[in-house]
């Protein structure tokens, strides 16, 4: 079962929206954001059962710019904007907790994100 969790991050006023898939109400959590060396990174929940992917864009319609990936790890996990929200007055940032059993192909190279990763 494919997990679609995304943490939405408006970056001028920092404004925070969560939306979470029916069944997984409270499996996700952010812990906190920082803006570190030109960067914004969030903290959030994480687990060893899934993998992330940060993606970024001026439109909340539109999170399309990948920003990172990981997987998963014990405890805590962290994703920055790679430094996008500078060249942008506002934006939106997306965290997507995604299983590693159901993963995705974000590049879609026809390779499945948790083998790259």
């Amino acid at each position: 079962m494919k997990s679609n969790h995304s943490l939405l991050l408006q970056f001028g006023i920092v404004t925070v929206g969560l939306w979470l898939c029916p069944g997984w109400a409270g499996a996700f959590q952010i812990l906190s954001m920082e803006r570190n060396s030109g960067e914004l990174e969030v903290e959030y929940e994480s687990d060893t059962n899934s993998y992330f992917i940060a993606s970024f864009s001026e439109s909340l319609s539109a999170l399309t710019t990948s920003a990172g990936m990981e997987m998963g790890r014990t405890f805590t996990g962290a994703l920055s904007d790679a430094g996008l929200h500078n060249a942008f007055p506002a934006g939106f940032m997306a965290i997507r907790q995604v299983s590693v059993l159901a993963p995705m192909d974000s590049d879609q190279d026809g390779i499945d994100d948790v083998y790259e990763l």
